[in-house]
């Protein structure tokens, strides 16, 4: 799951998971807030939702979708590109290096540019579903090759928060200013990871 949005008022939600590559996260927020504005709950998957779904609920992914690539990718800014300017038609061929060179640009994962693409007449449908195959299966090879090789735990949440807040959270617990169950909130783990993250944080042993 890449993220979801609950759009109850009067205290909506969205959710994004932390493990996602970092434009994968930025598109699913804003597809997740075009959610909340128009009142529909979800939970988003694909940035290019398949026919598994039913069609209302697909026009709706769609719609949020657009919106996203469209604050992410205006149409002008990503025309003015030399690369995206030099192909004129949809079917002219692409590169994976310049998909991956506008993605860059643009903060955006290479499927979330080629949605836009294919929406400004840049690329075809039938460009997006390859290329959506192909990065599909290299995630896949990738995982294998990491499974079994991920951060510590304690690291994992440095990396999410940031080791200078978790040393200034850290040390006003150890100046008695917050409690312990309190630095475990901040921090956003069980309080029993509070003494290993406190190492990890300070660089000391183990």
């Amino acid at each position: 799951m890449r993220g979801f949005a609950i759009a109850e008022q009067p205290l909506p939600a969205i959710i994004i998971n932390g493990k996602d590559r970092s434009p994968g996260r930025i598109f699913t927020l804003i597809h997740e807030l075009a959610h909340v504005v128009i009142g529909q709950s979800a939970i988003e998957n694909d940035v290019e939702p398949g026919d598994a779904i039913p069609a209302p609920q697909r026009r709706i992914e769609r719609f949020c979708n657009s919106v996203a690539a469209a604050v992410l990718m205006p149409a002008d800014a990503l025309l003015e590109n030399p690369i995206v300017m030099a192909k004129q038609r949809a079917k002219t061929q692409w590169l994976d290096e310049e998909i991956a060179a506008v993605a860059r640009q643009f903060g955006v994962s290479r499927i979330a540019l080629l949605v836009r693409l294919v929406e400004i007449g840049r690329a075809t449908q039938g460009l997006l579903q390859a290329k959506r195959r192909e990065y599909e299966r290299q995630r896949e090879e990738a995982d294998e090759k990491e499974a079994g090789g991920f951060a510590p735990y304690q690291y994992q949440v440095l990396g999410h928060i940031g080791r200078g807040f978790a040393r200034l959270v850290l040390q006003g617990y150890n100046d008695n200013r917050l409690t312990l169950s309190t630095a475990s909130g901040y921090l956003g783990v069980q309080a029993k990871w509070v003494p290993t993250i406190e190492r990890a944080a300070f660089g000391t042993p183990a």
